[in-house]
């Protein structure tokens, strides 16, 4: 497994496998492909979905995007779902999360 976990690494350069979902602080929709993770200590991880997920873009805030991790961390593979009034929303696939720059303080 941890074999696995490294060949992963090695394959992108600047981007990992899988985050601690427990230092989330919040999670926003960017485009109809891509979510921006805050986390605890100002980084930043954007995850490009393996495929554009219809509504991500209208997703106002966190709590209209449910995740569903497979383990303790959440990793590339891993579910998003678009929720909404009466409707379940459509299952896309998370890719890998590459951290952003820290934005300069002033």
């Amino acid at each position: 497994m941890i074999g696995l976990m490294l060949l992963l690494a090695a394959s992108q350069p600047g981007t990992l496998g899988c985050i601690d979902p427990r230092s989330v602080l919040s999670r926003r929709a960017e485009g109809a492909d891509t979510i921006i993770f805050d986390m605890l200590g100002g980084r930043q991880y954007r995850n490009r979905l393996r495929a554009a997920c219809p509504g991500l873009e209208q997703a106002g805030d966190a709590s209209t995007l449910a995740i569903e991790q497979k383990g303790a961390m959440l990793c590339q593979g891993d579910f998003v779902r678009v929720i909404r009034a009466g409707n379940a929303g459509v299952t896309c696939i998370l890719g890998r999360f590459e951290e952003l720059p820290k934005k300069a303080v002033k």
